[in-house]
């Protein structure tokens, strides 16, 4: 069981204090190194170097970097990727409880790869930025990983304020988990990430959906009638509220007693969230079963805002469904 909490600061030098060209040959020394130590040891910290090595490259001079990106493209995930295995994108239309739901796979070069299936917040789709760089960094790592548009989101049918509860995402999650599992070009094993909300279906479908392992960023675990919640959400909403019952009537719940369930969970949180209290994590945490670890982020908002955070958060996310799927 691990906690770790990171403070909001850059580790990334500005190209302005990067001047000589010794350095910067230097830095793409390093960039190719540290990529090649990755390929050949499949250390994961060779990658993070080679990455920080690159984006210092990158931010002094551009035309300088270009090899070594194409360097670290050729390079990343597990092996080479041969012209042969180039990782695509598929749409993929499914139906459940009579609607037609739609989401895209990320596939990955090598044959019937674990998959991951993304869930996302209440107002949003399976296109947020967040989920599209996860979904990317584990295709690098041979990682399939599927964006679900939750009905009445996105490219899902639905009418958002008729067809939206914690019970109806749940049922898409789970039609998209069969989906997902029962094509040929993905293995058996599964992981979920969810992001607000969709953290809350992950968490309440573990006991049905057994996966190999979990990934949160600011789940509630409960929304009550009388708490502060339900006006924050409606401040930060980028969609009308359909109406004032709206919560009362689709979104009240409490899913603590489905925590210990949860196994092999990853849980992020902004100390400063404006949405949902960080508490919830830290209870997450106790509760959950398996092997655990809580990351709260100083200074972090409910939508990962900050660019540090952000790429701490696909770093360590993609780290974990490595580690628990490969």
């Amino acid at each position: 069981m691990t906690i770790c909490i990171f403070p909001d600061s850059r580790h990334c030098t500005k190209g302005r204090n990067v001047r000589s060209d010794g350095l910067l040959v230097r830095f793409c020394d390093i960039a190719i190194f540290f990529s090649v130590w990755y390929l050949v040891t499949d250390d994961i910290s060779g990658n993070r170097y080679a990455e920080v090595a690159g984006k210092i490259l990158y931010t002094a001079d551009p035309k300088k970097s270009r090899h070594v990106l194409l360097f670290r493209c050729l390079f990343s995930g597990r092996g080479r990727v041969t012209q042969k295995e180039k990782p695509i994108c598929k749409t993929i239309t499914f139906s459940c409880d009579g609607l037609v739901l739609k989401g895209v796979l990320h596939l990955p070069g090598n044959p019937q790869p674990p998959v991951v299936i993304g869930a996302h917040g209440l107002f949003s789709s399976g296109s947020s930025p967040k989920q599209i760089a996860l979904a990317e960094r584990c295709q690098q790592y041979g990682i399939a990983f599927f964006r679900l548009d939750h009905r009445g989101c996105g490219d899902s049918q639905g009418v958002f304020s008729k067809v939206t509860s914690l019970e109806a995402r749940c049922n898409d999650l789970r039609c998209a988990v069969n989906t997902i599992l029962s094509r040929d070009d993905t293995g058996n094993k599964f992981g979920l990430f969810g992001s607000s909300l969709g953290g809350t279906v992950c968490i309440a479908s573990a006991s049905q959906l057994r996966a190999s392992a979990f990934v949160t960023v600011a789940a509630p675990v409960r929304i009550r009638s009388n708490t502060r919640a339900i006006e924050a959400i409606e401040k930060s909403a980028d969609a009308a509220i359909p109406d004032a019952s709206f919560f009362q009537k689709n979104l009240l719940f409490d899913i603590s007693e489905n925590i210990s369930d949860a196994r092999e969970i990853l849980i992020f949180h902004g100390d400063t969230d404006e949405v949902i209290p960080v508490s919830h994590a830290r209870e997450i945490w106790q509760k959950a079963g398996g092997e655990k670890k809580l990351i709260i982020q100083k200074g972090g908002d409910h939508r990962i805002s900050h660019e540090a955070h952000q790429e701490q958060f696909i770093r360590e996310a993609s780290d974990w469904l490595r580690t628990h799927l490969l």
